[in-house]
């Protein structure tokens, strides 16, 4: 048999980055998602801040997607990012339809948020310097 000595394409290693940010966005945005709801435990707040916590822990979830997209390709972090926050768009929309059913209402505003925060990541993540 004969071993091709070739580097992986850049496709796979560009799709393979992209899986790996959202897997880190859901992760982180899960972690954030814990804290709130301990927060709010201890607190006693009242439901309706459940709303702004979400919206917060997605924003965070985009911005730490975009900031590792950034850092693993280290170019157009702008539009890298925003496709990270797209990307990671996809499984929290599935996971809402099952969890809440499907409410159009916020699509708009997740979206310019995912917009923002993952463009502000991709920047961040292609100009910061990690040692």
């Amino acid at each position: 048999m004969y071993k091709s000595s070739a580097a992986p394409s850049r496709t796979g290693r560009n799709i393979k980055a992209y899986i790996i940010s959202v897997i880190i966005g859901l992760v982180f945005s899960g972690l954030i998602l814990l804290f709130f709801s301990l927060v709010t435990w201890l607190l006693q707040l009242p439901i309706s801040y459940s709303e702004i916590f979400s919206a917060l822990a997605f924003g965070a979830g985009c911005l730490a997607s975009g900031i590792f997209i950034g850092w693993a390709r280290r170019q157009n972090g702008l539009i890298n990012g925003i496709r990270a926050a797209f990307l990671f768009q996809v499984p929290v929309f599935i996971i809402s339809i099952f969890m809440s059913g499907l409410t159009g209402a916020l699509l708009a505003e997740r979206f310019i948020v995912a917009v923002i925060c993952g463009s502000v990541g991709g920047v961040i993540g292609v100009n910061r310097k990690f040692k």
